[in-house]
């Protein structure tokens, strides 16, 4: 790990991964460094993954050259994201939220459990799980289409006191991997963007029973 070095910053890790890379400009023999030498969210202060990467290889272009990389494993993290650049410190570790999403595909039996590891940050950090869950759902059902999803949401933290738990039903007759989400993005707003309370996820449980049965009632007659 030298300047010249590529480097990733990762948002998110597990069984999806999201990162972007960059190049190292600066490293100090007790571990600190700086990279990209442009900022990446230039929020300031973060804690961000730092991870090895491997250049397999860049492809040529007039327009927008670009590079194959490959991630490698978390060597650290990004504390300072500024116009001027990344600072990081080899050798600490990020306070990421764990994630658990399980979907079962009912007219399959068939079930996937994901895991992975997200920043915290909170406008980096939804729409990450909303993408890794809206993914979890594709890849387990296999399809785009209609059905009846039943989801239970369990949101864990030290400032609750308690667990949040959410279950509701949904239907879709178009695409039932975008309605299932419904509520996932509420509460992660309700929780992450409140003005009362600083709310710090310790855990995260996404539960998603999905068939293909229409699963809906219709109000025919109202009697006062």
């Amino acid at each position: 790990f030298e300047p010249g070095s590529m480097i990733g910053v990762q948002l998110l890790r597990g069984d999806f991964q999201v990162a972007s890379f960059g190049t190292v400009t600066h490293v100090t023999p007790d571990g600190r460094f700086l990279a990209y030498g442009h900022p990446f969210t230039h929020r300031g202060e973060v804690d961000f993954f730092a991870s090895a990467a491997y250049v397999h290889y860049t492809m040529p272009s007039l327009d927008v050259p670009f590079k194959i990389v490959s991630l490698g494993s978390t060597i650290g993290k990004i504390e300072q994201d500024r116009a001027v650049g990344l600072g990081g410190r080899l050798g600490s570790w990020v306070d990421y939220i764990p994630i658990t999403i399980v979907v079962t595909d009912k007219d399959r039996d068939l079930r996937h459990d994901y895991h992975l590891e997200s920043v915290r940050e909170g406008h980096v950090m939804i729409p990450l799980v909303i993408s890794s869950a809206y993914q979890s759902v594709d890849a387990t059902l296999d399809r785009v289409g209609a059905g009846t999803a039943f989801v239970r949401l369990e949101f864990s933290s030290r400032n609750l006191g308690q667990r949040m738990i959410r279950e509701n039903l949904f239907y879709s007759d178009t695409d039932i991997a975008v309605w299932s989400l419904t509520d996932l993005l509420s509460g992660l707003e309700l929780l992450v963007d409140n003005t009362l309370q600083d709310v710090n996820l310790e855990h995260l449980k996404i539960e998603m029973e999905i068939s293909s049965e229409r699963k809906t009632a219709t109000i025919e007659k109202a009697t006062p």
